[in-house]
Parts: structure tokens; C-alpha cells; sequence
């Protein structure tokens, strides 16, 4: 029998969303969390204060909010013990904005925030930076396409 010592510790930080969504993370909902409640008002509201923040000075950060996660330090596999809706929300969000995008490397990129490209060079594997709950999974941002109307995102398009 092998006995696991695990050693515990608190670390708080700020991080921008493009350290979030890379490969420093790799994020697990797990099982026992509730299912995605999130709706277009939620995420319409998100994106606009996104926006409205983007606005801000840099001096001025945008609180998104926080996460709680269980990580062992020196692996990218965390668990989201809190924030998995905002996380799930703003996977979305990314989804949505690369499908509206006609610049093909904004569209690279919104694709490389939601899931890990892969390198063959490093055997890593491409995967969604997301991982839902087992019974979600067939609802997963990195995994599916959405057909974006511009009727749909009209409010968030005018606030500009």
C-alpha cells in the first residue's frame, strides 16, 4: 500500500484571462458540482461588462470574479470547486465571438483560448481546456460549433 502525503495551501492571485484560458490550466468540473444553469441574458450581461471594462485603463483592472480550485502545484489539471459557471459562460462567450469573427487569426486565437491546440513536437494532445461534468459532456464550448446570428448579439455589437 502506498501512502500519498498531500500538502495543503492556500494561493491566491490575480490572472488575466489569457493566462486563465492557456495552457498554465486545464480545468475539470467535477461530478458532484450542479449542471450549467447559464442563459443569453447571463451571458449577454457578461459580455457587455467585458467590454465596458476593455474601456477601462489598464490601471483600472475588471473584476471578473473568483475561482476556487483544487490544483497540485506544477500540474494544469485543476478541479473548479467554485466558478464553473463563469467559466462555462465565458467559454461560450469565446465560442461565439470566434464564430462571429471574419478575421481568421482572431479566429485562431478565440479557438486556442477554448481548446488546447496540441503539439505533436511535445506530445501534447489537443483537448478542450474545459472539461464538463460526465453528464454535460455532450454540451462542451471546445467541442461544438455555433450558428451565430447577428440578431442574436445585436445588443452586444451596438455597445461598442
Amino acid at each position: 500500500m502506498v501512502e500519498r502525503t498531500v500538502k495543503s495551501r492556500i494561493h491566491a492571485a490575480e490572472q488575466p484571462l489569457n493566462q486563465i484560458f492557456s495552457e498554465q490550466l486545464e480545468f475539470s468540473i467535477p461530478d458532484y458540482q450542479r449542471p450549467y444553469a447559464g442563459g443569453g441574458e447571463q451571458a449577454s450581461q457578461l459580455l457587455l461588462d467585458i467590454m465596458e471594462a476593455q474601456r477601462r485603463s489598464p490601471d483600472e483592472p475588471y473584476f471578473l470574479g473568483s475561482l476556487v480550485l483544487v490544483k497540485e502545484e506544477g500540474s494544469p489539471e485543476a478541479d473548479v470547486i467554485d466558478g464553473q459557471q463563469r467559466l462555462t459562460t465565458l467559454s461560450i462567450l469565446l465560442t461565439v465571438l470566434r464564430e462571429l469573427s471574419e478575421n481568421s487569426q482572431v479566429r485562431s486565437e478565440m479557438r486556442e483560448y477554448i481548446v488546447e491546440p496540441g503539439r505533436i513536437t511535445s506530445g501534447i494532445a489537443s483537448k478542450p481546456r474545459l472539461h464538463l461534468r460526465a453528464r454535460d459532456r455532450d454540451f462542451s464550448p471546445g467541442t461544438f460549433r455555433i450558428r451565430a446570428s447577428s440578431r442574436n448579439f445585436s445588443r452586444c455589437r451596438t455597445a461598442n
